[in-house]
């Protein structure tokens, strides 16, 4: 659940200044926009200030949903914007969108019900001619090497006089984050693949991709990392790259162990599989490095190492 203070951090990121420039180009005056996942109500207040008639708030955590409505009322615009509790699959409004605004993500863009709620809101809330923001994602993979971030990760297995393979084991398949040692683009091994892409609107059911990185530079590869550009129109997007600012979005960082020592030229075959598994989407990686196959089935250990 986000904390006032999460939001105030998601307010300081790029992602801001994309969705109001995608925002600007896309709401006319007399435009109703719905505006799904509101938090405190920031795009909601933007899209009311840029000419929207009618703007209906949807937000499920109570708090937020309260703290919303206040904020709105300071601003002087109760009368335009409407905020409502709930998940937006299970409501239905008075009429529909011109236009849909929401940032659903997680570290990674297939998250939770992020891809069946846009679904939702284009099949059954969206007017026909209308705008939906964000447009779509493209999802990269590359190889990373980072000692201290290895050592962030698998540091604590390392104690003399136990085995504790099989506890490092377990964090292979982790989906990890790179939070408190952040990667730039010194730490990448080869240029970036993009593995897949998705467009919002659409629910496709599962994703899949392979890949084929070349190393730059030789290297030990400490594992693979993965991140997302976004598009919130054709014009405005903004990045989680290596190197992009931590403060709402971070990396998903899969470690090796043992790692891997690679020459410069060699490849590695990276292949993603991501199907829908109860509420969520359950990854599977394969890579294939110097003839070894490397397999992680990949889950999440913990709220929030996917998304704050």
């Amino acid at each position: 659940m986000y904390s006032p203070f999460d939001f105030g951090r998601m307010l300081r990121h790029p992602r801001v200044a994309a969705y109001t420039d995608a925002m600007r180009r896309a709401i006319r005056p007399g435009d109703v926009v719905l505006d799904i996942g509101t938090g405190t109500g920031f795009f909601s207040l933007l899209a009311a200030r840029m000419g929207a008639r009618k703007v209906y708030a949807v937000e499920p955590i109570k708090a937020a949903a309260r703290l919303a409505r206040t904020t709105i009322a300071d601003n002087g615009l109760s009368d335009v914007i409407t905020v409502v509790e709930g998940m937006s699959t299970e409501l239905t409004f008075e009429e529909k969108a011109d236009v849909v605004v929401a940032d659903l993500r997680g570290r990674l863009p297939i998250f939770g019900g992020n891809l069946k709620s846009l679904a939702d809101a284009r099949a059954r809330l969206l007017a026909p001619g209308g705008r939906l923001l964000p447009l779509r994602d493209h999802v990269y993979v590359s190889a990373f090497s980072s000692d201290a971030l290895y050592e962030n990760l698998l540091g604590g297995y390392r104690q003399e006089g136990f085995d504790l393979r099989a506890c490092r084991e377990a964090v292979t398949h982790c989906m990890l984050n790179d939070d408190d040692v952040p990667l730039t683009p010194e730490h990448l091994v080869a240029p970036p693949e993009r593995v897949f892409s998705l467009v919002y609107g659409e629910d496709p059911g599962r994703f899949k991709g392979k890949v084929r990185l070349v190393a730059s530079r030789a290297a030990e590869v400490h594992g693979l990392v993965l991140w997302f550009d976004a598009q919130i129109d054709e014009t405005s997007g903004f990045s989680s790259a290596p190197g992009s600012p931590l403060d709402v979005y971070g990396r998903v960082a899969m470690v090796w162990d043992p790692p891997i020592r690679v020459e410069a030229g060699e490849p590695l075959v990276v292949e993603v599989l991501v199907q829908p598994m109860k509420d969520d989407y359950a990854w599977s990686v394969a890579t294939e490095v110097q003839g070894k196959l490397i397999r992680q089935s990949l889950v999440m250990i913990a709220d929030g190492l996917l998304a704050r």
